[in-house]
């Protein structure tokens, strides 16, 4: 069996409960293995303890695991990958509450993480040092405002923060404010605002994708239970960046649903988004001319909260974190037509974020 087809996945839990993961018990970041070819999914134990780990991200060399840890005193800490375990190289205060994303630009300089409860810093970026520690604070930014939910949307709530167009620009959603906000990521403008699109009011935008072909945002609307489509204009001589709001399709024509996570297949033929309260995978294929969704389908995802999931480093496989049933579920993904087909159904201890 080719050992290249045998690919280290990392686990990130929730590790006491919190009320939106009342049953959590897990203790940290698991490390698990991939096989590509036997399609097989093992959980090999615990690599480090930690808080609520409930957001990783690699490192491009996938020598070093980032977590976000959402607790009050939010914060991002670095590990070094050796083998099954992670060596903990430090860790580095966010200047806010409840850090839920962390992300890592393509060339692995900076990583940059998101406040859901706020703080000094809504988003912030850090220098990255060449063993991979996290080094300086590089640049932080503010969001203000507030949405129409009273219960969810009574201040800023960013969700995420994701790098795109190879490093030179971000997006932040940001699910109290109901604004995808754009950010420059170049040499003295780091998180420097250039744009926002605002989502219709009480949608919640909870977390983003690029397009491969450069022009498309996605979006998932947590709280409408929907994904938007948004486009990027790029700017040309004095005219600014802009992003652009084309279309917001519901994630499940006829049921009520909390949209979570969602993932580009890598040809960008296809849209997955995760639902919960049907608990599901929605299936989208995308017009790349308009930034259109056609609904094509939803699939079971045999367990409770598919809060986050990953496609496999082919390309070819879906896995899915059921939060508060303790299961990864694998699907093998048709690349013709997109739909998905369960392959395997592994216990793992409240997934809520897995990453490659």
């Amino acid at each position: 069996m080719p050992q290249e087809s045998i690919k280290p996945l990392f686990i990130g839990t929730y590790t006491s409960p919190l009320p939106h993961a009342p049953f959590a018990k897990g203790r940290g970041i698991y490390a698990a293995q991939f096989d590509q070819e036997r399609v097989t999914l093992e959980v090999l134990g615990l690599a480090a303890e930690l808080e609520h780990p409930s957001f990783l991200a690699l490192h491009p060399s996938r020598k070093t695991v980032y977590a976000a840890s959402e607790v009050d005193a939010g914060r991002v800490t670095a590990l070094a990958v050796d083998g099954e375990n992670l060596r903990e190289l430090g860790s580095q205060s966010t200047q806010g509450h409840f850090t839920a994303h962390v992300s890592v630009d393509p060339a692995g300089q900076r990583v940059f993480a998101a406040n859901y409860g706020n703080g000094e810093a809504s988003v912030i970026a850090f220098e990255v040092r060449e063993d991979g520690a996290l080094g300086a604070e590089a640049a932080r930014a503010s969001h203000t405002g507030q949405g129409p939910n009273e219960d969810r949307q009574e201040g800023p709530h960013p969700h995420c923060i994701t790098p795109g167009r190879g490093g030179l620009i971000a997006c932040a959603a940001d699910l109290g404010t109901d604004e995808v906000v754009l950010y420059s990521l170049q040499e003295g403008a780091l998180l420097k605002r250039l744009a926002a699109a605002r989502v219709p009011g009480g949608s919640g935008p909870r977390h983003l994708v690029f397009h491969p072909g450069g022009q498309l945002v996605f979006c998932t609307l947590e709280l409408a239970g929907a994904a938007a489509s948004l486009r990027l204009s790029t700017p040309e001589e004095n005219s600014p960046a802009d992003l652009l709001v084309q279309y917001v399709t519901p994630a499940h024509p006829r049921e009520r649903v909390i949209a979570s996570e969602l993932q580009l297949s890598p040809d960008g033929r296809f849209l997955y988004v995760s639902t919960r309260e049907n608990d599901a995978i929605a299936v989208f294929e995308v017009d790349e001319a308009t930034g259109a969704l056609g609904w094509l389908g939803s699939h079971s995802t045999r367990g409770r909260t598919p809060r986050h999931f990953t496609l496999s480093p082919n390309g070819a496989f879906l896995l899915v974190g059921n939060l508060d049933s303790d299961s990864v579920t694998v699907f093998a993904r048709h690349p013709s037509t997109g739909r998905l087909e369960e392959a395997a159904l592994v216990a793992c201890p409240t997934p809520a974020c897995l990453a490659f």
